[in-house]
């Protein structure tokens, strides 16, 4: 469904693209063109954990691995410009940018919108 809903968005934006493209030995999901080059886009999508937590747990861990799948479906196109997408519909399985972030830079982010004002 991700890839679907990723491809989707592309037509709409009138972006032309190749599929599992082949790179040093690796198949990202996307060759992306547009006019100024092209870029390569890896496409995770996360569901439902089996079995399902029963108490607490940590949303990035999922995102964390899902990072490193994609990270290295693109190792053979480092000469690209290069993104992931993660995708989720899971209630198990948060994908907000406060959760990627976390999960992408560890646990020593801090979001940056909510220090914006100056306490006096």
């Amino acid at each position: 469904m991700s890839e679907q809903l990723f491809e989707s968005h592309l037509t709409s934006l009138g972006l032309s693209f190749d599929y599992e493209s082949l790179f040093g030995g690796k198949r990202p999901d996307y060759l992306v063109r547009h006019s100024g080059g092209e870029f390569v886009v890896e496409v995770e999508e996360l569901r439902d954990p089996e079995p399902r937590p029963a108490g607490g747990y940590s949303p990035t861990t999922a995102v964390r691995e899902a990072l490193r799948r994609a990270r290295n479906q693109m190792h053979g196109c480092k000469y690209l410009p290069s993104g992931i997408v993660v995708y989720s519909d899971s209630m198990w399985r948060s994908v907000t940018p406060e959760t990627v972030a976390s999960a992408a830079f560890g646990p020593g982010f801090v979001d940056a919108r909510r220090h914006d004002r100056v306490e006096v």
